[in-house]
Parts: C-alpha cells; structure tokens; sequence
C-alpha cells in the first residue's frame, strides 16, 4: 500500500498526455499485432521485415483484437510500472533490511526520466517491468530449498525479455557461454546447474522465432533487421558526427520542416551517398549492405568508433551528445538521477571487484547481466531509454553492495569522549589566555 501513490501517479500521466492517434513505434507495434492475429509476422521476402521482436506485439493481441481504445494500451504501461516497483522491494528484500528495500524501491518509483514512455505504445515499460521480474525471479530461484517453478519462470521470462527487446537474445547467448565455463571450472557447482537450466530455458522460449526468422532469412541465430542501420549510424567516420542514430531520410530528429532540430542537410551532406546505394536492396539484404559500410568505417576509422562508443555512453546516461543539435533543455533533466546512477555504479563495481570471493553466484549473474547489455548496447546508437529499462537491475546491485559490501560505522562514545576532550582543552586555552 505504501507504493499506491505512484499508481495514480502513473495513471494521472498517462491520461494527461495520452495522444489517441497510432503513430511512430506504436504504428509498428500494432501492424505487428495485426499480423500475428492474421497468422504471420513478416512479409515474405524480399520484403522482410523483423525490425522488433515479436514479444510487445503478442501483448497487444488481445487490445487489438477487441478493438479496445488506444489509451488502454498505454494504461497498461502506469501498472507494468507500479508493479515493477513492488517486485523490485521484495526482490532487495531477500538480501538486504527493509530500511534498504523501500529505499531503493523509491528511488526507482521516483526516477522519472522513466515516466516520458508511460503515454506511448512502446516497450520500454513492459521491459522495465520484465526486468524486475526478473531480480525478482533470481532472489527466489536461488535460495536454498527453493522451488524449481521459481527457475523455470525465471527462464521464461528472461526468454520473453529478449523477444521484447532483441538485443537480450545476445545477452543470453554470451552469458550461456559463461555459464559453460563456470560449469567447467567448477565453481559454485549447485547454484551454475540452476543457471544454466534458467539459460537454456530462456533460449529455448527464443527458438521457435529463431526458426522463423531462419525460414525468411536463411541466417542463424537471427533476432532482426534494424541493426544495421544502428550500427551504420555509429559507424560514422566523419568529424562533428557522434554516431547518434537516425532514419535514412535523415528526419529523425525533424519535428517539422521548420524544426529548430533539423539537421537533414548536414547528414545528407554526408551520406547521402550511402544511402542511395543501400536503397537498391530491400530487408535483409537492406540490413546486410549498412552492416557493410558500417564494418568498413570501423575498420578505416577506429579511433573514430571508440570515441563514437565513448559518445554513445554519454547518451545512455544524459542524452548528449547528438550530432548537429545544439543543447536542449530536457538533457538537463536527466542529469541529477543519472549522475547518482553512474556514481553509484562505478562505486558498485569497485565493492563488487574488492568483495569478488563473497559475491553469491546470483548476484554476479545479475552484475554480468548489467554489464554485457550495457557493453553491447553501447557498440550500437543507444539512448536513454536503453538505460532505464535495466535501472531495476542496477538498484537491486547497489541495494546488495549497500547491505553487504559497505560498512559505516559510528561510535558515538568515542565521538563524545573527542568532544569532551575538546571542550576541556578549550577552557584550559581560555583560562591561559585571560590569565
């Protein structure tokens, strides 16, 4: 009950800024839906087109089907929220004090660079809420004598986050390799089972669409197509361009033709070119020939990419910076929480390294989480929005570092026996003085 209040909170927004029109992602989402409920979710080639995950279009069958209104789609996103701020409280719960757990509950509840999706179709809240589900999932899967539905739900969930947001299909990957090795090496032997039953599990809910995309595609392990336009866009070599994702038009930050924001010119000026050439090809092959170009720009320019990474980091945390777009007064926003955040984290990974023989298994696999989708996120066009969704995860590290891995002590008769010292010692100098 004590968490309430942020529902109607979340509800008050999102019917104070609900646009009852389909455009943007949300258009995307619902032809997605529209064509699961007709029995496919692509085209067929050449005209293929897997640019999301099939995981948000399964949610809005049942909207979409019934031909409810679009604001109770968005709706949706206020509860997806709120219970995500539940979850994570009794997901910090089971390693740290309560004291703890409905702090960095109300941190989470209060971080409202998260809030600006909440009256959009989009993923990021039903994301949002898969993550804590899933710290949620590992605080009960791993504690002794816990079930095995606890694991088995962990897998699924973990499975359907990556069909939400595709770059967690790689994720599962690199971390089911990791897992390999703990097994090999032996280390924390129980608890490397149940990961490596939760993994397997979560790749195996992304196998029949892994099928799928493979029948289209002829490519394994092939999860969609829009990265190579992100990575193209990362890719680029050229000075006063920071690797900022955009549209093949060039108008992705051109809220009008007369938008102070619009920079068509200035990218067309440079690739332009690019452009032109990749428009011969269509889907995949579209995808394949800008993963191309971007490969080679890295390759000729490699300085290049690693301080577009370095921009893209800046992105992540406080939106900046863009390329050809001078300061905008919603960066400033983001500053306060998201410098805690990258405080509090760099602080985490320091405690984490000095206290690595004491870290629980589980809690290493929710750091390694953390890290390998911020690594990968990170090579490719990111933004905000690709941050907060894992803040859940982050909050309920720094809860564990916090409770675990940091202690602060006051010794209170210690302190008055300094004061008391102190307050003599100053009537003695008094006394001195006046004599």
């Amino acid at each position: 009950m004590i968490f309430l209040p942020f529902l109607f909170l979340f509800v008050l927004i999102v019917l104070s800024f609900h646009a009852d029109a389909m455009h943007g992602d949300g258009a995307r989402y619902n032809e997605f839906a529209n064509n699961l409920l007709n029995g496919f979710y692509s085209a067929p080639a050449p005209d293929i087109n897997l640019w999301s995950g099939p995981g948000y279009p399964v949610f809005l069958m049942p909207f979409v089907f019934f031909k409810m209104p679009l604001v109770s789609m968005t709706l949706a996103n206020a509860f997806f929220q709120y219970f995500s701020i539940i979850l994570l409280f009794y997901a910090v719960k089971e390693y740290a004090s309560r004291q703890k757990a409905l702090f960095f509950s109300f941190l989470w509840a209060c971080y409202y660079v998260s809030y600006q999706e909440l009256y959009s179709i989009s993923t990021e809240p039903l994301a949002s809420f898969l993550t804590a589900l899933v710290v949620y999932l590992v605080a009960k899967s791993f504690k002794s004598g816990s079930a095995i539905g606890f694991q088995f739900l962990l897998g699924v969930v973990i499975g359907y986050l990556a069909l939400t947001k595709i770059i967690f299909g790689y994720v599962i990957v690199i971390l089911l390799f990791i897992s390999f090795l703990l097994f090999f090496f032996k280390i924390e032997p129980a608890k490397n089972k149940k990961l490596l039953f939760i993994l397997s599990l979560a790749f195996a809910v992304n196998v029949p669409y892994l099928f799928y995309t493979y029948s289209l595609t002829g490519k394994a392990l092939y999860f969609g197509n829009s990265g190579g336009l992100s990575l193209y866009w990362m890719s680029t070599p050229f000075e006063g361009e920071f690797g900022d994702w955009n549209n093949e038009s060039f108008t992705a930050n051109c809220g009008s033709a007369a938008s102070a924001l619009c920079n068509a010119a200035s990218f067309a000026k440079n690739h332009q070119a690019d452009i032109d050439y990749v428009s011969q090809f269509r889907g995949v092959e579209r995808d394949d020939a800008l993963k191309r170009i971007a490969i080679n720009n890295i390759l000729t320019h490699p300085v290049k990419y690693l301080r577009n990474c370095l921009s893209n980091v800046g992105r992540l945390f406080f939106g900046v910076p863009n390329s050809y777009i001078y300061q905008r007064e919603e960066t400033l926003v983001r500053f306060p929480p998201n410098s805690i955040i990258l405080t509090m984290m760099i602080f985490s990974i320091i405690a984490t390294i000095y206290n690595f023989k004491n870290i629980p298994l589980e809690i290493g696999f929710v750091v390694t989480l953390i890290l390998v989708y911020l690594f990968l996120t990170t090579l490719v066009s990111a933004y905000p929005r690709q941050l907060y969704i894992v803040v859940p995860w982050l909050l309920f590290w720094f809860a564990f570092v916090a409770e675990k891995c940091v202690v602060i002590k006051f010794d209170m008769a210690s302190d008055r026996e300094s004061i008391g010292k102190g307050r003599a010692d100053w009537r003695r100098n008094s006394a001195a003085v006046g004599g």
